[in-house]
């Protein structure tokens, strides 16, 4: 008997755990209103809504920034951050509601509130590097054959086979949730460059999220390095593609300013 209740102890003590995050937080750029969310909804920086790479949309959460122990309640309705050591991303109003607007990233503490909606995807784990981290959503099909359903005529004196097709019901499309459309002009390459790597990805959507975003900040070349590991393939990204080193380590300084962690790698050795 006490070993059952040890058991159970423990059982809900990994569930609490579960659903508790510390880590960093930012705020979605003005740029990103109006535009349409993972889960389809239209992004409004006056609505108390966050990202999440994991937590499932419809989550309610608590977060707390832990430099003021202010707080708020916010609703996960999009993915990300796609930025190494980022656990959430904030709309402008709920930043200001934490105060924190000026820092532009903030410690933050994130409590789950509505357990039956997160308990798909629950917060353990889910501070691990970013390569683990990547999720794609899963797309509900409701896939529909044609009904028929034949009869046998039981007029044996009639020499062909007769069926009456009793019930038919028009084939039905697979339906799709969470479309997203990008343009694509891509080419393979055999590098011979410097660049700043910053991030890395095992979700083929996750990484078409970031490069698309990529693509509104910077100018410069974007390269995707596809590899395999025991765990499968990733597709790493590097921006910028430079002669020598010294002007990847200066454009490393401006994109520091946005991706944290981002590091130089040399191609010319590929």
């Amino acid at each position: 008997m006490k070993n059952n209740i040890l058991l159970l102890f423990i059982l809900c003590s990994i569930a609490i755990q579960a659903q508790v995050q510390k880590g960093k937080a930012s705020y979605y750029d003005d740029k990103f209103e109006g535009r349409k969310t993972s889960s389809g909804e239209i992004f409004q920086q006056a609505k108390a809504t966050a990202a999440h790479r994991t937590l499932a949309f419809g989550t309610k959460l608590k977060v707390t920034n832990l430099k003021n122990m202010k707080q708020a309640v916010v609703i996960i309705n999009d993915r990300g951050p796609f930025i190494r050591g980022r656990i959430i991303d904030l709309s402008k109003s709920v930043a200001k509601e934490l105060d924190f607007l000026g820092e532009g990233v903030t410690e933050v503490e994130i409590e789950v509130i509505n357990k039956d909606t997160a308990s798909s995807s629950s917060l353990k784990n889910s501070s691990i590097k970013q390569e683990k981290n990547d999720v794609l959503e899963k797309v509900e099909s409701n896939k529909k054959g044609t009904l028929v359903q034949a009869k046998k005529n039981e007029n044996k004196q009639q020499s062909q086979k007769n069926f009456e097709t009793e019930k038919t019901t028009p084939a039905q499309t697979s339906i799709y949730t969470g479309v997203e459309f990008f343009s694509i002009d891509t080419r393979q390459i055999e590098p011979n460059f410097y660049g700043v790597q910053i991030g890395s990805f095992r979700e083929m959507i996750n990484l078409m999220r970031f490069t698309a975003e990529l693509k509104t900040t910077f100018k410069e070349d974007i390269t995707v390095q596809s590899k395999s590991n025991n765990a499968g393939r990733v597709y790493t990204v590097i921006l910028g593609q430079f002669s020598n080193r010294d002007s990847a380590v200066r454009f490393k300084k401006e994109v520091e300013i946005t991706y944290e962690g981002a590091f130089i790698v040399d191609m010319t050795k590929s």
